[in-house]
């Protein structure tokens, strides 16, 4: 069997046809070729290297016969170049988002290790916290110790105290009755009493002469001690005066007069002189200083 070769000349045809996902070129031979021996369409297709050919031609040369060929290819190319972007960008997505996932788990871990530490400082204050507690507990039942002993202390001192105080006015009712005032003076209670009835002496003069006696111009703080005076005399100075602030009546001694038996509608300091105050018939009555009058002195017992 002779050996056919093609034509130096082909001539494309004006369809390309797809077969199982290829594109296959399909010639026919020009006349004065060898008899075209025809199928039961009426074409030859060409088998490897011709197809090759065919197609490289196709993509390379912008013939009129197959530019329907090549506008398909083009599509294609441009779909896979889309393709090729959208892949692209998804690996850039998937790159930014794997930086992100990392920098998230550093930044977890630096939390984590932070919050660690913390848990770890807490853990130490707490066990310090219950270290002082425990002192504390120990502190506060030492306190209770001693305050109960306080208490203790405190509750014999007070009975000591009673005691002694006991003691005290037995003492004191032991020395009022073997206490006695000297000659000429009055007792009561636990004070001695001089009256004088002449000469007759001005306030100051009876609060010196008193004085020299070791004793002073007598102060009446009670009730009991005012009724004692009446039964003796019923005109003589008494320590008590207003020199100092008119109206601020206060005995010899400093001391305010609390308990008063001025007469009806006295003191009035009449003439506005009247500083000095008198027994005088049961009560009392302000008088001039500088009056004469009769006197009495007082002094406690020791």
């Amino acid at each position: 069997m002779q050996n056919q070769t093609l034509p130096r000349k082909v001539t494309l045809f004006s369809q390309v046809k797809r077969s199982k996902g290829t594109w296959t070129p399909v010639i026919r031979r020009t006349a004065g070729g060898p008899d075209e021996k025809t199928t039961g369409r009426g074409n030859h297709r060409v088998e490897g290297q011709q197809q090759s050919i065919c197609l490289s031609d196709c993509l390379t040369h912008n013939f009129k016969t197959v530019s329907g060929s090549c506008g398909k290819m083009n599509v294609v190319k441009v779909a896979a170049a889309f393709l090729m972007l959208l892949c692209l960008l998804l690996l850039a997505a998937l790159i930014g988002l794997g930086v992100q996932y990392i920098q998230d788990q550093t930044s977890c871990r630096r939390k984590a290790s932070q919050m660690w530490m913390n848990n770890v400082n807490l853990t130490a204050d707490g066990q310090e916290l219950l270290r002082s507690n425990s002192k504390m507990k120990d502190i506060i039942h030492n306190l209770s110790q001693k305050i109960t002993r306080l208490q203790t202390d405190r509750n014999k001192l007070k009975a000591n105290n009673s005691e002694l105080m006991r003691d005290r006015e037995d003492f004191k009712k032991q020395v009022l009755e073997n206490a006695r005032c000297s000659a000429d003076w009055m007792q009561f209670g636990n004070v001695c009493y001089l009256f004088f009835t002449s000469p007759m002496k001005t306030w100051n003069e009876s609060k010196y002469d008193c004085q020299s006696r070791g004793a002073q111009l007598a102060i009446i703080p009670s009730e009991d001690e005012m009724k004692f005076t009446f039964g003796f005399i019923n005109k003589a100075w008494i320590g008590l005066t207003d020199e100092e602030n008119e109206g601020d009546w206060k005995w010899v001694d400093g001391t305010s007069a609390n308990t008063t038996h001025w007469r009806k509608k006295q003191p009035d300091n009449w003439n506005g002189k009247e500083d000095c105050a008198e027994i005088n018939v049961k009560e009392w009555n302000d008088l001039p200083c500088s009056s004469p009058n009769h006197w009495i002195c007082n002094k406690k017992l020791p």
